[in-house]
């Protein structure tokens, strides 16, 4: 494993790989075009993650988070890259988790999308902002959002995260 200044590694095994964008680590690029950042654990009964967010701190605690609680996880930093990956990749999520304030499609945008595809709307998604105003929380439940979390400061998103992944989203709607 490589290590970069910006806490990132570039790694490429059968157990980790995490794919850097070229414009986030220059002087460790290998000529990748990839905006997809990828981090797969194999690991039993667990559950696989995609998570949306244009910021590259929160997609490392968001892993971080998820591989402490042997989850599997696949990020995003756009919402264009998740909605190719959902079409052309056979392996499903679990569940989604979309950041609310995203720049091109933000999360309501990409909710709203997946929700008026019958092939996604089984899907959990779990929003995720720094603040729900109440209006906002209506907006999102009536869209179909399953879950809004509140992000978490420091570490206590491995906590949050748990929270979430023990819920039965068969009953829909709940905010945390």
């Amino acid at each position: 494993m490589v290590a970069s200044p910006s806490k990132f590694y570039i790694a490429n095994t059968k157990a980790n790989s995490i794919t850097i964008p070229c414009d986030i680590i220059r002087e460790e690029c290998y000529g990748c075009d990839n905006f997809v950042l990828q981090s797969f654990k194999a690991m039993k009964n667990s559950k696989l993650l995609f998570y949306l967010d244009d910021d590259p701190d929160d997609l490392e605690f968001f892993t971080e988070a998820a591989e402490a609680l042997e989850q599997r996880v696949k990020l995003f930093l756009n919402g264009n890259e998740l909605l190719y990956t959902l079409k052309h990749d056979p392996i499903k999520p679990d569940i989604i988790f979309l950041d609310v304030h995203m720049p091109i499609l933000d999360g309501d945008e990409i909710l709203n999308i997946l929700r008026k595809n019958d092939e996604y709307r089984d899907i959990p998604i779990v929003m995720i902002s720094g603040a729900f105003p109440k209006k906002l929380i209506r907006d999102y439940m009536a869209s179909g959002a399953d879950y809004l979390m509140k992000k978490p400061n420091g570490n206590d998103l491995k906590e949050v995260l748990e929270k979430v992944l023990e819920v039965d989203f068969k009953g829909h709607g709940m905010v945390g």
